[in-house]
């Protein structure tokens, strides 16, 4: 962890603390119900890094493609979160808590997945 800053605090700031799923992070935090069927697994800082570059649908598409973000249980309470996020722009806040959490790394853009259609023309 970043000098005590969990990814749990910034996907708590994110989306509150009354979670439907569970939150499970690399550095070791967790939110949400601890009997959840549902787990949402940010299994590296790349998966906040590719978050932060692409707020919202893109940066966690990004992230899932690139396995840096994965999931266990239903998809439909997954989507139920989209509800959660009326605005996926990072508040200066979160762009803090984020900045602390890559210090390590820098916030570097990761590149897309190889998987990633690039349309040409």
């Amino acid at each position: 962890m970043a000098a005590g800053v969990a990814v749990a605090d910034l996907v708590r700031s994110m989306l509150g603390d009354d979670l439907p799923v569970a939150v499970e992070a690399y550095d070791g935090s967790h939110l949400g119900p601890p009997d959840a069927t549902t787990r949402i697994l940010v299994r590296s800082p790349d998966a906040l890094r590719r978050v932060v570059a692409a707020p919202g649908e893109l940066g966690l598409a990004r992230a899932y493609v690139a396995g840096d973000l994965d999931f266990e249980g239903s998809v439909f309470d997954l989507l139920a979160l989209r509800d959660r996020l009326p605005n996926p722009k990072l508040t200066p806040s979160q762009w803090a808590t984020a900045a602390r959490l890559l210090a390590g790394g820098g916030l570097r853009r990761p590149a897309p997945p190889p998987e990633e259609a690039r349309p040409r023309g």
